[in-house]
Parts: structure tokens; C-alpha cells; sequence
């Protein structure tokens, strides 16, 4: 539940910040205060790095490992 929580707090502020991109165009007023959403969406995206934990860290540093390889648990049920 933790896990799946911070995959939420991760993907939120960058799908926010695709749709605010699209926002700005079509309801300009949704965006007065640009500075404290992006303020905000930078902190939730801190905090999500650590709501996730070390497994996530670990995954994120084999996509720049060139050597790193996927293994999958035989037990997924």
C-alpha cells in the first residue's frame, strides 16, 4: 500500500506538470499561481522518493547501470 501511495505522489506532479503545460492555453486562469503549484508539485515529488523507499532508489539507479539486469520473483501471487 506504501508502494503503490508513492507511485501516486511520483506520477502526480509530472502528469501535472504535462496537463499544466496544455492548462495554460485552454483555462488560463487555472494557473494564477503557477510558483506555489510547481512549489508544490516539486515537494510532493521529494517526498514520494522517500514515502517509496531504497527498492525504488535501486530501481531507478539500474536504469543508468549498464551491467544491471531484471530479476523476477518466482512467487508473484
Amino acid at each position: 500500500m506504501r508502494y503503490r501511495i508513492g507511485l501516486v505522489m511520483f506520477f502526480f506532479p509530472i502528469l501535472g506538470g504535462i496537463f499544466e503545460t496544455y492548462a495554460s492555453h485552454v483555462i488560463p486562469h487555472l494557473i494564477l499561481n503557477r510558483l506555489w503549484v510547481d512549489l508544490l508539485f516539486d515537494a510532493m515529488m521529494v517526498a514520494s522518493l522517500f514515502v517509496l523507499g531504497g527498492s525504488f532508489w535501486d530501481k531507478i539507479r539500474a536504469l543508468f547501470v549498464v551491467e544491471a539486469r531484471a530479476v523476477f520473483p518466482k512467487n508473484l501471487a
